[in-house]
């Protein structure tokens, strides 16, 4: 039983990750005139601002989290 669901669970995420493959070997497939623009207008913007936008989320949650944490771990409820 644990194998048979182990082996469903497999076939599912492959399932899911299928989309996010495709979209990240379609560029290296299609030669369309477009990609070298993105390349060079928007794709080294998009990719600072998805970096900082991910640098504020992860010291975020990081301090939240560590801070909710001690709170529990220090004081009785």
């Amino acid at each position: 039983m644990t194998r048979a669901l182990s082996i469903i669970a497999a076939i599912a995420a492959l399932l899911l990750c299928l989309p996010i493959l495709v979209v990240l070997v379609a560029p290296f497939h299609i030669t369309a005139p477009q990609w070298d623009y993105v390349g060079g207008a928007f794709l080294w913007q998009h990719l600072a601002g998805t970096l900082l936008l991910l640098a504020g989320t992860v010291t975020l949650a990081t301090l939240l989290g560590v801070g909710s944490a001690w709170c529990i771990a220090m004081f009785d409820f």
